[in-house]
């Protein structure tokens, strides 16, 4: 379940916590950033059947990548992509 809230520095902080799952948290400069990123991260967390190119790619950096280097990085290109490519992928 998602939480959203203002901060005194007029910032949006969005947190998720899905039962079972590490809580996540990130803050942004406006509401609809940060409900969005919100809503992104409950469907990588939340076991689905389809996906879109950004569920599949935080699936990956969270569990292949997180404490390495390059996670930072490779999340910044996976929120790029995610946000040029919305289609849900379909398994064959």
């Amino acid at each position: 379940m998602a939480n959203i809230r203002s901060l005194p520095s007029g910032n949006w902080n969005a947190q998720v916590r899905v039962k079972g799952k590490s809580p996540q948290s990130k803050t942004f400069s406006t509401k609809v950033e940060a409900e969005s990123w919100a809503n992104q991260i409950e469907a990588v967390t939340i076991d689905r059947k389809h996906h879109t190119v950004f569920t599949l790619g935080m699936t990956y950096c969270e569990t292949m990548l997180k404490g390495k280097g390059s996670y930072d990085h490779a999340l910044k290109i996976v929120e790029h992509l995610g946000r040029h490519f919305t289609q849900l992928i379909f398994p064959a």
